[in-house]
């Protein structure tokens, strides 16, 4: 099986031939993911095409850690597709509930 391939600073990653936008494990909280936004602000359109392809209902779910200096978080590997439902954004952050994970990555 192929894994995901990401870049520095991109909010996707290809996985075979299909780019797909990567969220934190950080943020899922049994079924419940939750990711706040609360860094640095984010441009609309990169935020909206973010948002757009997660309600597309397919993520890369990515073990993360902050940066030492910038703060951000830092890609460190990929855990598992996900398939996602109910998908909103709450107070500038955004939530969905998983609902299958038909990939392991690990």
């Amino acid at each position: 099986m192929s894994r995901p391939v990401g870049r520095p600073g991109d909010w996707f990653a290809k996985w075979e031939g299909e780019s797909l936008p990567c969220v934190h494990q950080a943020c899922l909280k049994g079924r419940f993911y939750h990711d706040p936004f609360d860094g640095e602000p984010c441009p609309p359109q990169r935020f909206q095409r973010y948002l757009t392809a997660i309600q597309a209902g397919r993520v890369l779910l990515t073990k993360t850690q902050k940066h030492p200096t910038k703060g951000h978080p830092q890609r460190k590997g990929y855990i598992a597709l996900l398939e996602v439902a109910n998908v909103r954004t709450v107070d500038g952050g955004i939530e969905f509930e998983v609902v299958g994970r038909p990939v392991n990555f690990r």
